[in-house]
């Protein structure tokens, strides 16, 4: 999608959604390497807030050591697959907030590269179950989203698209084979956010991974 009308539509997504605030949406970045498959992620202090079950205004201290266990939680509850085969993923590195404001715009990054046996794929499918476990309130649900922007290593085109709830969406690698399908027109993501209610504007450009980063905390 051309960078202008990306933002065009992400904009009238945002005059257009309303505020429930059992709606968390994130972030993630995707690079598609020959070998590899690297990841980062945003996850806000809600939504580790809730999973480890913590208060949002927690000290400094005992908010870093939530993100810390909740590694494994998003380990397992972001699946990253090729046709049948799931992927196996590691974090490589967590990067803490610059500042912190409120809960639901403030992010931990975890970056994480899940290692390919074979050619790269033309496709890769994307699923999460992020806080599938716990209840915003009786009868209702949190609904986490993500605006997953897509590039192959090595090329400057980008694609986004939307990764709604326990969905699992193709996104298509830019390595050869890759099959039209797998790649959105406008019209498609466009009506992705109206529907889904994208929250944020994203600014800066997809993390171009040379390779993989060891995390300072281990």
């Amino acid at each position: 999608m051309k960078p202008r009308l990306f933002a065009f539509f992400v904009f009238l997504a945002c005059v257009l959604a309303a505020n429930a605030h059992p709606n968390l949406q994130n972030a993630m970045w995707v690079v598609f390497e020959e070998k590899c498959v690297h990841v980062a992620v945003d996850v806000s202090v809600k939504e580790i807030a809730v999973a480890q079950q913590i208060a949002t205004d927690a000290e400094k201290s005992a908010l870093a050591e939530a993100a810390e266990k909740h590694e494994d939680y998003v380990l397992s509850h972001l699946v990253i697959s090729v046709g049948e085969k799931s992927l196996t993923g590691r974090v490589v590195n967590i990067t803490s907030p610059f500042k912190r404001t409120d809960p639901e715009s403030t992010f931990f990054q975890y970056e994480i590269a899940y290692a390919l046996d074979g050619p790269p794929p033309a496709e890769v499918a994307i699923f999460h179950t992020m806080l599938k476990e716990w209840s915003y309130a009786a009868g209702e649900s949190w609904n986490v989203s993500y605006v997953v922007r897509t590039k192959r290593a090595g090329m400057t085109e980008v694609s986004s698209r939307l990764l709604p709830k326990q969905h699992q969406t193709t996104f298509a690698t830019g390595w050869p084979g890759a099959s039209q399908a797998a790649t959105p027109n406008d019209w498609h993501t466009f009506r992705d956010y109206l529907r889904y209610g994208v929250m944020h504007i994203l600014t800066g450009y997809v993390i171009c991974f040379s390779s993989p980063r060891s995390s300072s905390s281990r």
